[in-house]
């Protein structure tokens, strides 16, 4: 049987749960690991098919999710961790405009989104519930190659600092950041010679996951290096409040 599996960890507070998502031929699910039980549970999986990316708001004990890769539902949902009531949040009929990943800072009740491909908003940030989208970041339309040109992998939050990370694959493979608000961009300009599949942060620090494909193995690369950025004024940030 053939079948693959993305999973994305999250530590869920207090409660000591890691949470993945699971895309297989049969569709997707949403599974918790009980770190202290060792138990695993499957929460997610009637009406799912590509959850893309997942992300846990530990205050209000939901759980965010993006299903809509061009296969998928196209949908922003979310469930409650407490009752297992679940929502959509947002439906997007057109693939091109579908995001693929998800974060959010729960502390100040805020969801930011990425698309994958190059359409003019490339993040957005959002209240909890999906309301008041407001872009953050937008594509230069010089193409997708230049710097100004910036084509979101992956996303991630840094809660200490409020700061947003993406990583590119525009050619470049740097990260970048800004404020909540989409000022104050950095550039990390140490470029990967691979493409940058995962970035998270922890305590001021960055991991970074690249992958490189062959015949019949993925190999991932796991690095990590102090959050040292430089100041760039070369970016597209569009920051009309």
């Amino acid at each position: 049987k053939q079948w693959y599996q993305r999973r994305v960890p999250i530590t869920a507070g207090r409660e000591n749960k890691i949470y993945w998502s699971e895309i297989n031929l049969e569709g997707g699910a949403i599974w918790v690991l009980d770190m202290k039980t060792g138990e695993t549970e499957k929460i997610v999986w009637e009406d799912m098919l590509i959850p893309n990316s997942i992300a846990v708001d530990w205050n209000a004990q939901n759980i965010y999710w993006v299903d809509s890769s061009p296969e998928g539902k196209g949908t922003l949902e979310v469930m409650s961790l407490r009752s297992r009531k679940r929502s959509v949040l947002k439906k997007y009929e057109e693939v091109s405009k579908r995001p693929h990943q998800i974060v959010l800072d729960p502390n100040e009740k805020l969801l930011f989104v990425s698309y994958p491909v190059p359409v003019k908003e490339v993040i957005t940030r959002m209240w909890m519930d999906g309301s008041n989208p407001f872009d953050i970041m937008t594509m230069d339309i010089r193409g997708p190659t230049q710097r100004g040109a910036q084509v979101v992998s992956s996303l991630a939050i840094d809660l200490i600092d409020k700061k947003l990370y993406w990583s590119s694959n525009d050619n470049m493979n740097h990260i970048s950041s800004c404020d909540y608000a989409g000022e104050n961009k950095d550039i990390n300009n140490d470029h990967h010679a691979r493409t940058i599949k995962t970035i998270s942060i922890l305590n001021r620090n960055v991991f970074v996951q690249n992958l490189e494909y062959s015949a019949d193995t993925q190999v991932m690369e796991y690095q990590e290096y102090e959050n040292k950025k430089e100041k760039s004024t070369d970016c597209c940030v569009d920051t009309t409040a």
